[in-house]
């Protein structure tokens, strides 16, 4: 779930200059690309990675063409630049009084585990004992960015909304801040202790699953990504519906109407959320959209 946090959840960007080329000796990258048409509009549909690594070639002509193509950048949300108000947000939101420790929070057997995480991030119990499961959770992901050497600024939304906004093009969220967080925030407490174990128990080995996921993205591999997910969400299917099932869901609605506006969208939301039976796409489908994969 840790791999899940960092590789498709914009959050955990504000927890914590890719070129279009790649390096000598490796595959050009090729990111899975979309086109989905309905009614004479058309817009781009791209899977993305909200923190990379600084030294990540992604970009392919195809994504370059497209972007090129576009008038309007949709994103998962707006606003998550905004460092500040997203942590006063996060804070407003993920702090409660009298909560038991954290180290209640999660099975016997795995406290060993979390108090070697909280040392390796410099946090102890009187810290995190005020935050909610869930925003504990995400601050213990985010500590991930320093093994990781993940950047924000790095991330592919980030450099997307550089380039529309320079072009004097409009960047639009499919959700807020507070919606995002808000998600989290009603989670039942069971579901949010399964996050906040989940994290701990894939701490070790977090950067190994991150490598491989990245890697997948850069060659288009949506099926790994799709298995991975499959295998995340298994292991907490609680999770499944409020932070995947039910977006994708909304997502599909937001974007049905966009499409009746004129001009030509490039969407741009977490690879794991273009994956599997209930993606975005496959909700798209059922509204009488064409989809089709370009790259």
């Amino acid at each position: 779930m840790r791999r899940y946090l960092l590789f498709w959840l914009g959050l955990a960007a504000f927890l914590g200059a890719c070129g279009t080329e790649p390096k000598d000796g490796t595959e050009a990258p090729s990111p899975a690309l979309w086109t989905i048409a309905k009614d004479g509009h058309k817009a781009w549909l791209f899977g993305t990675v909200h923190m990379l690594p600084e030294d990540v070639s992604w970009e392919s002509p195809a994504i370059t063409k497209a972007v090129a193509q576009s008038d309007l950048l949709v994103l998962e949300a707006a606003g998550l630049e905004n460092e500040k108000r997203t942590a006063a947000i996060f804070e407003q939101l993920g702090r409660s009084p009298d909560l038991p420790g954290i180290a209640q929070r999660v099975p016997t057997e795995r406290r060993a585990a979390l108090q070697a995480l909280m040392a390796r991030m410099g946090a102890t119990e009187q810290t995190l004992a005020p935050y909610e499961s869930w925003a504990a959770a995400l601050l213990l992901s985010a500590s991930a960015q320093e093994d990781l050497k993940l950047r924000a600024g790095a991330g592919v939304e980030r450099l997307l909304s550089t380039r529309f906004l320079e072009k004097g093009k409009p960047v639009i969220g499919l959700e807020t801040v507070e919606g995002q967080l808000g998600i989290f925030d009603t989670l039942p407490e069971d579901a949010q202790r399964a996050l906040l174990t989940q994290v701990v128990e894939e701490a070790d080995s977090a950067t190994d699953q991150y490598q491989a996921m990245l890697a997948a993205w850069l060659r288009g591999d949506i099926e790994r990504i799709g298995d991975t997910f499959t295998a995340e969400f298994g292991k907490a299917p609680a999770l499944a519906h409020p932070l995947l099932y039910d977006r994708n869901r909304n997502w599909a609605r937001q974007i049905d109407a966009l499409m009746k506006r004129p001009g030509t969208p490039f969407i741009a939301v977490g690879a794991g959320h273009l994956v599997g039976k209930n993606s975005v796409q496959a909700m798209l489908v059922k509204k009488g959209f064409e989809v089709n994969r370009v790259e």
